[in-house]
C-alpha cells in the first residue's frame, strides 16, 4: 500500500496517496508494536515475544567507561550500511522506508501520516517499517558501530533484541545470510522530486 502511496503522490495524486496511508495504518500493526516495546503489564503477551535464554556463563555488560567511545554509525557509515542491506530488516525481511522518504509524505499529508511526539502518535506501518541502525554484538558487551557489527533493522526487530546478544534469542546472526535484492526503494524515489 505505501509504494502505490508513493507512486500515486509522484503522479500528482495526493488524494489517493492519502487514502492508501491512512488504509495502511493498521490497528493490528499498533497492537503488535506496542506489545514488543510496551509495558508488559499492559501488553500480557509481550512473554510470547521477548523470550530470554539465560547463558552459561552469563556475558557480563561492560561499565559505560569501557564501552565504545562512538555509540552510533555516522551517516556516512549509516549510508554503507543501507547499500548493503537493501531496504530491509536483516533479522525479519519486512521493507524498510527511509525516514526522509516518509517526512517527505508526512508534510505533504499530515493528516493521513500521523507523526506524533509518542509512539502511540506515530502511523503504525511507517513506526514499524522505520529503519534502524543495530549492533549485532550490542554496544553493552563491546560491540562497535563498524560495517561488520550494524546491520540495518526494524523498529521492532531492534527493540525487541534490545541489548541482548543473538544466544540469548536463540537468533541466528544476520551476517551470515545475503542480503535481500528487490527493486525495493524504501520510498526514495520521493527524495528526488522533493
Amino acid at each position: 500500500m505505501l509504494n502505490y502511496a508513493a507512486d500515486a503522490f509522484l503522479a500528482g495524486e495526493k488524494e489517493a496517496a492519502g487514502e492508501l496511508i491512512t488504509a495502511a495504518n493498521f490497528p493490528e500493526i499498533r497492537e503488535w508494536i506496542e506489545s514488543l516495546w510496551g509495558s508488559a503489564k499492559d501488553n500480557p503477551l509481550q512473554a510470547t515475544y521477548h523470550r530470554v535464554r539465560a547463558l552459561d556463563p552469563e556475558p557480563v555488560k561492560l561499565p559505560k567507561a569501557d564501552r565504545h567511545a562512538v555509540r552510533m554509525p555516522d551517516a556516512a557509515e549509516k549510508a554503507l550500511v543501507i547499500a548493503r542491506d537493501g531496504w530491509f530488516c536483516r533479522y525479519c525481511g519486512i521493507p524498510l522506508v527511509s525516514t526522509n522518504a516518509r517526512n517527505v509524505l508526512s508534510r505533504a499529508l499530515p493528516h493521513q501520516l500521523v507523526w506524533g511526539p509518542r509512539k502511540r502518535d506515530k502511523h503504525a506501518a511507517f513506526q514499524c517499517m522505520t529503519p534502524e541502525f543495530d549492533h549485532v554484538v550490542p554496544h553493552c558487551f563491546g560491540g562497535d558501530s563498524s560495517l561488520d557489527n550494524t546491520v540495518l533493522s526494524c523498529g521492532p526487530c531492534n527493540c525487541g533484541k534490545f541489548d541482548r546478544l543473538l544466544a540469548h534469542h536463540g537468533l541466528l546472526d544476520p551476517r551470515d545470510f545475503v542480503p535481500q535484492r528487490s527493486d525495493w526503494d524504501g520510498l526514495t524515489r520521493l527524495l528526488l522530486q522533493a
